[in-house]
């Protein structure tokens, strides 16, 4: 889950105008149509950076995670 929702955030956060750069070029000069569409969803995943609300919900879901661990368990 941190991998999946937190990690990238941050990524779009600091890295997203240079991942979106690279991404852009790939597109422009990768030969193959699947390596270009790859590139492309790359290109739009980064475009506006990193999103407040996916950053969010995998805070919450680390801290859901961690409270339902910590709960006693009544049996």
């Amino acid at each position: 889950m941190l991998l999946f929702f937190i990690v990238p955030e941050f990524a779009g956060f600091i890295w997203g105008e240079e991942i979106t750069d690279w991404a852009h070029a790939g597109t422009v000069t990768e030969p193959t149509e699947t390596g270009r569409r790859l590139y492309w969803l790359l290109e739009k995943l980064f475009e506006d950076g990193g999103s407040w609300v996916n950053l969010s919900i995998g805070v919450l879901l680390l801290v859901w995670l961690f409270w339902d661990w910590k709960k006693p368990e009544y049996r």
